[in-house]
This record gives structure tokens, sequence and C-alpha cells, in this order.
């Protein structure tokens, strides 16, 4: 039997593997109406123009990340993205403010909770990680269910 104790250490040991050490958990909120595939395609979509405004168009650095996107019938569509934000290219505000952006701009994604102010936002949708275990636990909780609720997104470690 598949549990989420199980699917964390999976994904904890490919992790650690790979040398993954996320510092930031982002949540970005999907249009109430759109389906799990429509916010997780924005959110890919928000990756790559991310990357390209960061990194430049022809640099192939990719945003390192582990993402899923959630929702069931008391909760829109949502992801949660452990990603790695390197702070030597841009300030971490300076990704705040870009991801807000270009999340914003999405046919799918919802800009209703994603507070500019700095505190908030690290309080509600761009969280420090300081323990990985509990965060990567946290973003699987759904994954052991029907699959109905759950999405795996994508990771590029």
């Amino acid at each position: 039997m598949i549990t989420i104790d199980s699917i964390t250490s999976d994904q904890l040991a490919e992790m650690s593997a790979m040398r993954f050490s996320p510092n930031k958990l982002v949540t970005l909120l999907g249009n109430p109406y759109s389906s799990k595939e429509e916010v997780r395609d924005c959110f890919l979509h928000t990756l790559r123009v991310i990357q390209r405004r960061v990194f430049g168009r022809y640099d192939s650095t990719p945003i390192k990340h582990f993402s899923v996107c959630e929702s069931d019938r008391k909760t829109k569509p949502h992801i949660h993205s452990l990603v790695v934000l390197d702070t030597d290219i841009l300030p971490i505000d300076k990704w705040m403010i870009l991801i807000r952006e270009v999340w914003m701009g999405t046919n799918h994604g919802s800009g209703l909770s994603l507070t500019e102010d700095k505190y908030l936002a690290n309080e509600t949708w761009f969280k420090d990680v300081y323990e990985l275990e509990g965060v990567v636990g946290y973003c699987v909780k759904k994954s052991a269910g029907s699959g109905d609720d759950f999405l795996f997104c994508d990771r590029q470690y």
C-alpha cells in the first residue's frame, strides 16, 4: 500500500540524490473555474517566462523546482512548488515580484492572495523552507488518494 510517508520518503531520497535544496515554498491560486490541468499548464508557462527573463532567451539554465497542483470540492486548483531561487542572480524580493507579475498575467492564474508585502508574503504564498521533510509531506499530502484532487506538475533538479 502506498502511503504519504512512503511517497515523502521516496521524494526526499530523490531530492537528496540530486542535491536539490529549495529555499522557497510558493503557493499560487488558480481561477475558480479552471481545471488542475489548465492551472498546471499556466504554471509551467510561468516558469518558462521567468527563466527567459532572468537567464535570457538562449540560456537553458532551468529554474529548479518540484511542483504539484491540487484541488478538491472545498478548494480551488492551486500550485505548491518547492523552488530554488538563485539570490546571486536576482534578490529574493525581485523573484517574488516577478513570479507574482507573470502568474497574474496568465489566463488561469489568480492574484487574489499574492500580496506584495514581503512579510505577509513570507507567511502566506512565498514561504521560506526550513525543514524539507515537512514541506515535501505537505506538497504530496493528497497524492495517495484517488488522484482526482492531486496532479503532479513537474520537477527539475
